[in-house]
């Protein structure tokens, strides 16, 4: 690790938002084989990109000593998460108007604004994320003060998503999806406390791969889908176990140095920093492409390879933008020496 920065981390959140862009694209070729295995075996993003908030939170946890503090560090999460989005969902909503005048009724606006589904169902991340702005400090401040109710809320978390296995939530999955998601959170607490022990993360994967097998197991003699994204809404212990054994091994891998090399760390690194915007912008991009534009790819290769490349290009653009709006700015309201 660096001084600044947890490349492991880097390493983890930059492969997700890979794997993200992967899935997105891959949706639209799962006639193909290879396209819709990769599609369902990349399944381990979220929890990943979920893993690493959780691990970042943790291992510097900002300093809240009372309710003051609590509400601050909320508002600074909420600004940081809802500005990229409803940025997003303006641009996405004017560009979807050239297409389709019916996005401007309120049953799309509506759910939209308040992240609740809409024209842009995949805020369903950002919700989850502002969620967890609440619940990462009041589960750090249980395993610190109050273990009793840590354990209790951990196992409430691991039996919502047992029981989701058996039975489908009836209601929006929005509402409690929450639930059985903290299971990464105190997942990514552990890890923490242990993350220097190659005992523990050996032990941790083989664990995790011996429980997703022996639910895989119980799944097939139920005759339920093992493909994972019909295990996600909400999340059940069979997807959640598969990210968790992801987490372990791909964190040990980058602990072990193996994402170190260049260029690869370079972009790792870069898909990181902005994995955020990254999943709006490739969002945009695959709606332009495939709606607005309607544009006919070969194969599930040249799509993914059009929407990564157009996502790195317009972020790398959006970058320099903000460098050139920032100088001008200082050129003509420069900063006063105090």
């Amino acid at each position: 690790m660096d001084n600044k920065r947890y490349f492991e981390i880097d390493a983890l959140r930059g492969l997700a938002i890979l794997a993200m862009i992967l899935i997105h694209t891959n949706a639209y070729f799962l006639n193909n084989k290879i396209a819709d295995w990769l599609w369902d075996f990349n399944e381990w993003a979220v929890p990943v990109f979920i893993f690493c908030s959780a691990y970042i939170y943790f291992k510097k946890p900002p300093p809240l000593k009372n309710l003051g503090d609590f509400f601050s560090y909320i508002k600074k999460r909420f600004l940081r998460l809802l500005r990229p989005y409803y940025l997003f969902a303006l641009i996405y909503l004017l560009i979807s108007l050239t297409k389709d005048r019916t996005n401007l009724a309120p049953s799309f606006i509506i759910p939209t604004l308040t992240i609740n589904g809409g024209t842009l169902d995949i805020n369903w991340l950002v919700l989850l994320f502002l969620v967890f702005a609440f619940l990462m400090p009041i589960i750090y401040y249980l395993a610190a003060k109050k273990k009793v109710w840590f354990y209790g809320f951990f196992s409430l978390s691991l039996l919502s998503s047992i029981v989701f296995i058996f039975y489908k939530f009836p209601a929006n999955y929005r509402l409690i999806m929450w639930l059985p998601w903290s299971l990464i959170i105190f997942f990514s607490w552990l890890l923490v406390k242990n993350e220097n022990s190659n005992r523990f993360l050996i032990g941790g994967a083989a664990v995790s791969l011996i429980m997703l097998f022996i639910v895989r197991q119980i799944k097939i003699a139920l005759h339920q889908s093992l493909i994972q994204y019909q295990n996600k809404y909400p999340p059940n212990f069979y997807h959640l176990i598969y990210g968790v054994s992801f987490i372990f091994i791909l964190f040990f891998l980058a602990k072990k140095g193996l994402f170190n090399f260049q260029p690869g760390k370079m972009l790792l690194t870069f898909l990181s920093r902005y994995s955020f915007p990254i999943y709006f912008i490739h969002y945009l991009i695959i709606y332009i492409l495939t709606v607005i534009w309607q544009w006919r790819f070969n194969g599930w290769v040249d799509f993914f390879l059009w929407v990564f490349v157009s996502s790195l290009i317009t972020q790398v653009v959006v970058n320099a933008s903000q460098r050139y709006i920032m100088a001008r700015r200082f050129e003509y309201w420069p900063v006063r020496a105090s």
